[in-house]
C-alpha cells in the first residue's frame, strides 16, 4: 500500500478520476484510451487514493451502461400547441433568459466587465439592474474573470462595493481558471464548477480569453457557441458571454441596431445566431453616458440609456438619450462661463458645476462641443499651468441671456 500523499488530497475517491472526468462521455473514446495508458496519471492517482485505485476506477467506467441519446419524436402541431410551458422565464426581465446564451457586445475597454459584474450582483442580490426587475429572490451566480487575474478582479469588486454588493450573497467569483471551452476538458471544468456552486447563472469572459484555435471566419465559432447554449439549456442556467467588436461602431454611440454594431467584426453573426438574447454597449470614447441595445429572441427589441458613475463605475438609467444629455449638459457649462468673472478651466468649471457623477472627461467633452458650435472659445492659459482656459464668445452670451429670459 503506498502512503498518501499529503499534497494531493483525495477527490473523489470512489468515483471517477478527477482530470479523466471529461472523458466519460463515449463520444471520445480515442481521448479516454489516451488518458487510460497514461503513467503519469495512474502514478499520482494511486499516491492519492491507493495502490491499484486507478485501474479500478477504469473497470467501473467499463462496467457502466454506455448512455444512449434519444431523441424526441416530431409532435402534431396542436398537440405541440396544448403543452402549458408558462410564460418565458428570465433573471432579468426581457433581457437575460434564465435558460440559454446570452451574448455582451460591445468594443475593448468600453465597460463590458463591469456591467456584467453590476448583472451578476443584481441576480445574486435579487434587485434591480437598470430598473429592470430581477429576480425575486437571489439566484447563485457564478462570474468567471479570465481577461485579468485577482487582483484585477478584486479591484473591481471594490469599485462596485458601495453599489448594494453583499459579502454574503450567493456571488461566486473565479479568477483565471485558464479554461478553455472549445475543448471537452473546459467545457467539463466548467459543468463541474457551475455544478458545485449550484449556479443558476454564469458570467465566463471574454470568448477570445476562454478559447483557443478558433477562427472568427468560419463555421468553427458557430460550433462553439451551439455547444455553450446546449450545456445551458441542459444544466437549465443562464450564461453570458461577452464578446469584443470592432471599435468604430460600439464606441461612437450612433449605432441603433445590433447589426450596426457588427459592422466590421468578423464572423460574429454566428455567434450572436445561436444566442437566446444579445446586449450590445455603445458609449461615446471616454464619455459617461450610453446605451444598451437589447434584442431578446422571444420578446421586442429596446433601448436603455444609461450615465457611469466615475467612483464605483455603476450604471444607472437615465430617460434622456445621449444627445439630449449632451445639450442639457453644455447649457449648464455655458452658463457657468457666462457667470464667471473671467476665462475658467475644465477643472474649475467641473468644480463649480459639483458634478461628482460626471467624470473630467465627459465635461471635457462638453467644451468641446462648444467650442464647434463657436459659443466659447479659447482664452490663454491658466497663470503657472498649461491648463486652457475658456470665456463665451458673442453668440455664446446671446444665447444664454436668451435661455435665461
Amino acid at each position: 500500500m503506498i502512503e498518501t500523499n499529503p499534497t494531493a488530497p483525495p477527490r473523489k475517491a470512489d468515483n471517477w478520476p478527477a482530470w479523466a472526468e471529461p472523458l466519460r462521455d463515449p463520444r471520445f473514446p480515442w481521448s479516454a484510451h489516451a488518458k487510460r495508458q497514461d503513467a503519469t496519471h495512474r502514478r499520482y492517482y494511486d499516491l492519492a487514493h491507493g495502490e491499484g485505485a486507478w485501474d479500478a476506477a477504469w473497470a467501473r467506467r467499463d462496467a457502466e451502461p454506455v448512455p444512449t441519446t434519444e431523441r424526441p419524436h416530431s409532435a402534431r402541431l396542436g398537440d405541440f400547441l396544448a403543452i402549458e410551458r408558462g410564460e418565458y422565464p428570465y433573471l432579468i426581465d426581457r433581457m437575460v433568459p434564465a435558460h440559454g446564451l446570452t451574448v455582451l457586445i460591445g468594443s475593448s475597454k468600453i465597460g463590458k466587465s463591469f456591467l456584467a459584474l453590476q448583472m451578476a450582483i443584481a441576480v445574486s442580490t435579487a434587485t434591480d439592474f437598470m430598473g429592470i426587475t430581477a429576480t425575486g429572490t437571489p439566484v447563485p451566480t457564478l462570474f468567471i474573470e479570465e481577461e485579468g487575474g485577482e487582483h484585477g478582479l478584486e479591484w473591481r469588486l471594490r469599485k462596485m462595493a458601495t453599489y448594494a454588493i453583499a459579502q454574503d450573497a450567493p456571488l461566486y467569483v473565479w479568477a483565471r481558471p485558464r479554461l478553455v471551452l472549445n475543448t471537452t476538458e473546459g467545457i467539463a471544468a466548467l459543468r463541474e464548477e457551475i455544478e458545485h456552486t449550484g449556479a443558476k447563472l454564469v458570467i465566463v469572459g471574454t470568448l477570445n480569453a476562454t478559447t483557443k484555435g478558433i477562427d472568427e471566419n468560419d463555421a468553427s465559432l458557430g460550433e462553439f457557441a451551439h455547444t455553450i447554449q446546449d450545456l445551458a439549456q441542459e444544466l437549465r442556467v443562464a450564461i453570458i458571454l461577452p464578446h469584443h467588436l470592432n471599435k468604430a461602431a460600439s464606441r461612437t454611440g450612433k449605432s441603433t441596431s445590433i447589426e450596426d454594431m457588427l459592422i466590421g467584426s468578423r464572423g460574429s453573426g454566428s455567434l450572436i445566431g445561436a444566442a437566446e438574447s444579445i446586449i450590445g454597449i455603445a458609449r461615446k470614447a471616454k464619455d459617461d453616458i450610453g446605451k444598451l441595445i437589447i434584442q431578446p429572441r422571444e420578446s421586442g427589441n429596446q433601448e436603455l440609456y444609461f450615465e457611469i458613475d466615475p467612483g464605483t463605475r455603476a450604471i444607472y438609467p437615465t430617460a434622456e438619450t445621449m444627445d439630449a444629455i449632451d445639450q442639457y449638459d453644455e447649457t449648464f457649462v455655458l452658463s457657468a462661463l457666462c457667470q464667471a468673472d473671467g476665462p475658467r478651466t475644465v477643472a474649475e468649471i467641473h468644480a463649480e458645476l459639483g458634478w461628482t457623477s460626471k467624470s473630467r472627461d465627459t465635461v471635457q467633452r462638453r467644451f468641446a462641443r462648444l467650442l464647434q458650435r463657436h459659443l466659447i472659445e479659447k482664452a490663454g492659459t491658466a497663470q503657472g499651468s498649461n491648463a486652457l482656459m475658456y470665456q463665451p464668445t458673442t453668440a455664446g452670451q446671446v444665447e444664454y441671456e436668451d435661455a435665461a429670459a
